[in-house]
């Protein structure tokens, strides 16, 4: 498995009590709002209709606004215990189209090769440390021309190596990988996954308590997005495409 039995657990563990924490309401809302806009970028407008993977789901950072999109939506995660979570969130959203898997993102069973449309992930990538496994079951279950997009933390990203030495014994950094676009570009070559966009973007952090004093920042992610300064940016967002 790709990944960590003891990681599994954790989450296990923490899912009733992950979105006091990590639901979009209590995250910074300019994290958020930037987040979701660079996905749709990346995604494309044209997407939507058929079947989508959600992989890495958790308790579902954006999942009530993508399930409409499409026709099925699965769910899958590796923890049982945030799907149990999930569920009763999207039926009181009314949120009807899903089904909730409990695999790990490598070894999705119960899905037929070649028959996802859109597959995605939001935070599932800081979790694996081989991304190879991940990007060929990706590739098996896309249809030609299917789409695989996400947003992954950026490892090249200078404020996560000042953070890792200022607090080197901290929680997070205990099981994170943090993907390159080198590594991501890596992986999706080697599935034969085409490249589409890779991008740098996000300058303010998630858990950062919102303020006036931010709108600075989130001009400058703007602007930073569309300059060669984008690859050290705080976050990664992706698509690559089955041919």
């Amino acid at each position: 498995m790709t990944q960590q039995p003891e990681l599994k657990e954790n989450y296990e563990q923490s899912a009733g009590d992950w979105d006091k924490t990590f639901a979009a309401e209590h995250l910074n809302a300019r994290h958020v709002e930037a987040c979701w806009r660079v996905f749709q970028r990346v995604l494309g407008s044209a997407a939507g209709g058929g079947t989508a993977v959600e992989l890495g789901v958790g308790t579902g950072l954006f999942t009530d606004r993508l399930a409409p999109r499409f026709q099925r939506l699965i769910a899958v995660d590796f923890s049982q215990q945030m799907l149990d979570v999930l569920k009763p969130k999207m039926a009181q959203k009314g949120v009807t189209n899903i089904d909730y898997v409990c695999a790990p993102a490598e070894a999705l069973e119960t899905v037929a090769a070649g028959s996802v449309d859109v597959a995605f992930c939001f935070g599932l990538l800081e979790n694996i440390k081989d991304f190879a496994p991940v990007f060929r079951e990706v590739r098996r279950i896309l249809k030609p021309g299917g789409r695989f997009a996400g947003v992954a933390s950026n490892g090249a990203c200078p404020w996560y190596t000042v953070r890792r030495r200022l607090n080197p014994d901290a929680w997070y950094w205990q099981d994170v990988h943090l993907a390159t676009a080198e590594e991501l570009r890596e992986a999706a070559q080697s599935a034969g996954l085409e490249e589409r966009a890779l991008t740098g973007w996000g300058l303010i952090p998630s858990q950062m308590p919102d303020s006036a004093l931010l709108a600075p920042f989130a001009l400058a992610e703007r602007v930073l997005e569309v300059t060669p300064l984008k690859r050290w940016m705080g976050g990664l967002a992706f698509r690559f495409d089955a041919p």
